[in-house]
């Protein structure tokens, strides 16, 4: 269950880079 939450948080940050390009 560790994992599930490192990939929750890797999932967000991709989305929210994707969302908000530089």
């Amino acid at each position: 269950m560790s994992s599930s939450k490192k990939e929750y948080k890797k999932a967000i940050v991709n989305i929210t880079v994707r969302r908000m390009p530089p």
